[in-house]
């Protein structure tokens, strides 16, 4: 998938992530809301930045076992071995 030329595809991950944003913006506490918007950065390969948004769900609700499976794989896939351990 070419990334850098837009598809409806893209563009209907962009509205969830936009939906996320704007959830956020209300709720900033909301873990699942920071999960989630993660779980879609991942799909879209954009592990670094999905990291970020996983580890903001773990900060705010430190025994949610999703987030931390969702940080050994972006962790995984970033090549971060040990780190996904």
């Amino acid at each position: 998938m070419d990334l850098t030329k837009p598809n409806a595809s893209l563009q209907g991950y962009q509205k969830v992530i936009d939906s996320f944003d704007k959830g956020i913006a209300l709720k900033p506490e909301d873990h699942e809301a920071w999960y989630n918007r993660g779980f879609v950065l991942y799909n879209l390969g954009q592990y670094q930045e999905a990291l970020g948004n996983v580890s903001k769900a773990i900060a705010l609700k430190p025994d949610y076992h999703l987030a931390w499976l969702g940080k050994g794989f972006l962790f995984y896939h970033l090549e971060r071995y040990e780190e996904a351990i």
